[in-house]
């Protein structure tokens, strides 16, 4: 298996407390920004790239705003409570909010602040956040397509690398220069049952076709 691969899977394991949390409690935001970009189909590694470059931005971006004080931003909900990340210099926290507490048209993505002691959403702040990680997540789905695109040629055989559930990591065994292995977020969905570690498909007509269990011809 392709040490890069391992390395990187291994390398998103390898984050501080905050961010692992981060990733985790911001799902729910991540998922709303996916749909609203045509769901585009996003690999383990993208998504945790779109995370963590969230994470970058906010932080950045609290630092560019901090004469308007701590900012507040609204990751998630379970039940009556959001969960609100705070940014106040280079200190992060996370907390939860009563619902009765956020504005009536904040949502998930708001950025607040914090006038005569209540929560009030800055709607200019969340306009340029929204804005950038929309911008930001655009660049690392098309980079994604752009190596997947690259990765498939027609006629070469791929071996299942690694199977997780619904997560299929191909190889190009046609290529023998080639020790890439890739998550293939476009696998015919009518073939995943299939595709169990060491399956070879066939890469055909725009598509994945089965080839053989062992990767010799029937």
């Amino acid at each position: 298996m392709n040490l890069d691969f391992i390395n990187e899977l291994t390398n998103n394991l390898k984050e501080s407390n905050f961010v692992q949390n981060f990733i985790k409690e911001l799902g729910e935001y991540v998922e709303e920004k996916l749909q609203v970009q045509d769901q585009r189909k996003t690999s383990v590694v993208s998504r945790n790239t779109i995370n963590n470059k969230q994470n970058e931005i906010l932080q950045e971006y609290a630092k560019q705003t901090e004469n308007k004080g701590e900012m507040y931003f609204v990751a998630g909900k379970k039940s009556n409570q959001y969960t609100i990340y705070k940014y106040q210099g280079d200190q992060n926290s996370t907390i939860q909010v009563e619902e009765s507490k956020i504005p009536k048209d904040a949502t998930i993505g708001s950025v607040l602040r914090i006038e005569n002691g209540e929560y009030i959403e800055d709607k200019e702040d969340t306009r340029n956040i929204n804005n950038q990680i929309t911008q930001m997540t655009n660049e690392v789905l098309d980079k994604q397509d752009q190596k997947l695109e690259n990765f498939r040629k027609e006629g070469h055989l791929y071996m299942v690398e690694e199977d997780r559930g619904n997560q299929i990591y191909l190889t190009d065994i046609t290529d023998e220069t080639s020790n890439i292995v890739l998550e293939e977020v476009d696998f015919p969905t009518e073939l995943i049952s299939q595709a169990t570690e060491g399956t070879v498909f066939q890469y055909k007509n725009g598509t994945y076709q089965f080839y053989s269990r062992d990767g010799f011809e029937r």
